[in-house]
């Protein structure tokens, strides 16, 4: 099987790395039209801050280290410009000479992630004007900030990232100003919470310009000017755009896939934008009952074999007995004949009675095997439905009281999800056992999970790959990141060869799923 994966950054390698895993004779091919691929996006404005100091912490993998580790055929700098879902091709360009070619797939993993928003507003275009979104986008802001030492910035849009810029480009000494079109920012939070950062972000000494949009970009010898609604003109040397980001998905819309209204792909809950087959599974019952019948019935064939060759030697030697003495010769060597005879059919019939006996030997093997992969199977769905406790090598994940901000369950989700993709097998968080139905909610003291609340401080239990689980929550801009910059927690990964999960789930009844006979 060939699979394609267009997009090669947070969700793409993820899926490739997560692929290879699953089937190691499959050729993944992996597109991405930046130089970059494996990276996190929320790492990015802390490289421009000089909180992350080294550029190779930007990326968990290169091209050439994620060729080699997961032997994926990685292309940076090929752009995919057409789907064609029919002859099952991508329209591939180089963009390093602008030559095409056309890429055959069997499967199409599409990963293009999102764009910035960046509004048509006059004078836009200016190179005083940066969005971030990419490695490239980083190291551009970098190298503008180290080669032209700006002293002041406006940072347009007050959200996560609007923030996170401010932030970093405080740290390097330059005066910012935020501007937000809402009346406050961190549009997610109440606004008398807002009101506190407000106050904390003008006593560290950042401007706040609320209620107030952008029209549009003037750009002179020296400076840039940022004209806000009523007039008011900020004069500054460089602006950050942070508005946001809009799916990037103008190559499914090209292609003839159904988007949602807000311009994402509709998908159903596999994350496939057609149907999906069926899977049929025999009932475990079924195959004890036919395995038990395939036991009974060679028993039963065994048996009458040697009770009808032992009967058969008995009755000849018995019969002989009582009757050669008073044979003529001619009548013993007619007897010997039939005897003979006699034997040579036992024997032939005993070697066909043998054949059948080894068949039967074979089929209870195979039903034998049949019982143990049920078994497997059992065990396996076990693990995953929670039933069953789980041991093995893993990660045992510590969360803090978050200090900034109270640890929600959104990022708690989102560590679950990092887990997963990281090829968590087993999770538990405190005494709640994660399955596949597992929800999250917040609590006023601290969440709930699946009906039970907990507090902090919380422990994340999870087998799988300790290195690779370490990596998921570690890397740099990371939920480990997010945990303690955004919600000042403290996060200990502490990598274990025998993390024990002896949390189980009782076993439900499905209402409305039923296997297909």
């Amino acid at each position: 099987m060939k699979v394609v994966i267009i997009g090669g950054v947070a969700g793409g390698a993820t899926a490739a790395a997560r692929l290879r895993r699953l089937d190691e004779q499959a050729e993944i091919v992996m597109l991405e039209r930046s130089g970059y691929v494996s990276y996190a996006n929320c790492g990015l404005p802390y490289y421009v801050g000089g909180v992350i100091t080294d550029q190779e912490e930007l990326t968990l993998q290169t091209p050439e280290s994620f060729r080699r580790r997961f032997a994926v055929d990685v292309r940076v700098r090929h752009e995919a410009t057409a789907i064609d879902p029919t002859r099952k091709t991508v329209t591939v360009r180089r963009l390093e000479d602008g030559s095409e070619y056309e890429e055959a797939y069997d499967k199409l993993l599409l990963s293009p992630g999102a764009r910035p928003l960046r509004p048509a507003l006059p004078g836009v275009e200016s190179a005083r004007v940066f969005t971030l979104r990419t490695v490239e986008d980083t190291l551009r802001l970098h190298t503008f900030i180290q080669s032209s030492a700006p002293r002041s910035a406006v940072v347009v849009g007050g959200g996560f990232i609007g923030l996170e810029m401010m932030e970093n480009l405080t740290h390097q000494g330059i005066q910012v100003t935020v501007v937000e079109k809402q009346r406050q920012v961190m549009a997610p939070i109440d606004y008398d919470m807002a009101c506190g950062v407000h106050a904390y972000l003008r006593d560290k000494g950042v401007a706040l310009r609320l209620d107030a949009a952008v029209e549009g970009f003037e750009e002179t010898d020296s400076s840039l000017s940022v004209r806000l609604e009523g007039g008011e003109r900020l004069e500054t040397d460089m602006v950050v755009l942070a508005l946001g980001v809009v799916p990037d998905t103008g190559l499914a819309k090209e292609a003839g896939l159904t988007l949602g209204g807000r311009g994402a792909i509709v998908v159903n809950d596999r994350m496939e934008t057609g149907s999906f087959p069926t899977v049929r599974k025999k009932p475990r019952k079924d195959l004890n009952r036919a395995s038990n019948k395939s036991r009974l019935l060679s028993s039963i064939l065994i048996a009458l074999m040697c009770a009808l060759l032992g009967f058969a030697y008995m009755s000849q030697i018995n019969n002989t007995k009582s009757t050669y003495e008073t044979m003529d010769e001619s009548e013993l060597v007619r007897l010997l004949n039939e005897s003979n005879t006699q034997i040579s059919n036992l024997e032939q019939r005993k070697t066909q009675l043998n054949s059948q006996l080894n068949s039967l030997k074979s089929a209870a093997n195979e039903q034998e095997q049949a019982r143990k992969i049920a078994k497997q199977n059992e065990e396996t769905s076990g693990l995953i439905s929670g039933r069953l406790p789980a041991k093995g090598q893993g990660v045992t994940i510590r969360i803090g009281r978050g200090l900034t901000t109270k640890v929600d369950a959104s990022i708690m989700f989102n560590l679950i999800e990092e887990l997963r993709n990281a090829g968590a097998e087993v999770i538990a968080i405190n005494n709640v056992r994660v399955i596949t139905s597992t929800y999250i909610q917040d609590a006023e003291e601290g969440l709930i999970v699946d009906g039970t609340t907990i507090k902090p401080t919380y422990t994340v239990k999870a087998i799988g790959n300790p290195q690779e689980l370490s990596n998921a929550v570690d890397i740099a801009g990371g939920v480990g990141a997010q945990l303690q910059v955004k919600y000042g927690s403290n996060v200990n990964v502490q990598p274990s060869d025998s993390i024990i999960i002896d949390e189980v789930r009782e076993a439900t009844q499905n209402q409305y799923a039923k296997t297909v006979e």
